[in-house]
């Protein structure tokens, strides 16, 4: 069954369940990397959304196989009465004063975004961008954001600097920085000691958690304690590994980059492909050449 398929037979499975004047509709998201994703949303009279939006792509992966419609349905069926997350259009984005408490930063590669990025305001950081958005916190590791356009911008009147430099503030605020071993993060209970001297640098959320490496003090204190620089492998949007070493084996770890890519991250959690280095005696990270 394709997924084309499976849309088309989920839509009428579920269809048939749902009292008159409801309906299941499919709606094309864009996200981080320019991903395309189909959201599915459950559709009330006079054209309300009255669900939370559901990403079909992951469920028919994870689902599959001949009774994938089936499950599909049940699953849609049993969640569609969940409560819908605030949306952007719940608040008057119009007022800046309304949202300005909400604005947070988050760190995207600028090479998968690079068709998105002139719309949104941002600023350099290496090979990734600095973004503004609007945060919308939900329940339990359910978030929501939505992207700071230019024109919404400058609708507000405040200058992309100002904006963004709030958006650390709050970012700090909401997201303080954390600091675990791998083994911590992960759960691991086993005595691989591959793993260890490995640390997650994310926030309190887990949830855009790169980001950390923006305000985080954390980096000279690890430093510090080894008495060596720390490489930095971006295993997501959400977090990144550290290693204290002065002398590394470059083209392994560069190659751990595109493996954690390849195999470990959905397409619109990639960070970026690079490797990057924290510097003890300067304070500063650097991106390290292919």
């Amino acid at each position: 069954m394709t997924f084309e398929e499976f849309l088309i037979n989920l839509k009428s499975a579920v269809d048939r369940e749902l009292p008159d004047g409801t309906s299941l509709e499919y709606k094309t998201i864009l996200k981080n990397n320019e991903v395309a994703l189909t959201g599915a949303y459950f559709l009330r009279e006079k054209g309300q959304e009255s669900s939370q939006l559901f990403y079909m792509e992951p469920l028919f992966e994870i689902i599959g196989g001949d009774g994938a419609v089936s499950e599909a349905a049940k699953f849609l069926l049993r969640e569609k009465d969940t409560p819908v997350p605030e949306r952007i259009s719940e608040v008057r984005v119009k007022c800046f004063d309304d949202v300005r408490e909400r604005i947070i930063v988050r760190l995207i590669g600028k090479e998968r975004n690079r068709n998105r990025l002139p719309d949104l305001v941002y600023r350099d950081f290496l090979d990734m961008a600095v973004s503004a958005c609007i945060y919308f916190p939900g329940t339990g590791e359910e978030h929501g954001i939505t992207e700071v356009s230019r024109k919404m911008a400058a609708s507000w009147g405040v200058p992309d600097g100002e904006l963004l430099d709030l958006a650390l503030e709050n970012t700090r605020r909401l997201f303080p920085d954390t600091l675990r071993t791998l083994r911590e993060a992960a759960h691991l209970q086993d005595e691989d000691e591959s793993i260890d001297g490995l640390y997650v640098l994310s926030n309190e959320a887990c949830y855009l958690g790169a980001s950390a490496v923006l305000y985080t003090e954390k980096l000279p204190e690890i430093a510090k304690k080894y008495a060596s620089d720390l490489w930095m492998i971006p295993s997501s949007i959400h977090e990144f590994i550290l290693l204290p070493g002065n002398r590394m084996d470059e083209d392994f770890l560069h190659a751990a980059v595109e493996d954690v890519n390849a195999s470990s991250v959905p397409k619109e959690d990639i960070l970026t492909g690079s490797l990057y280095l924290y510097r003890r005696e300067s304070g500063r990270i650097e991106r390290v050449p292919d």
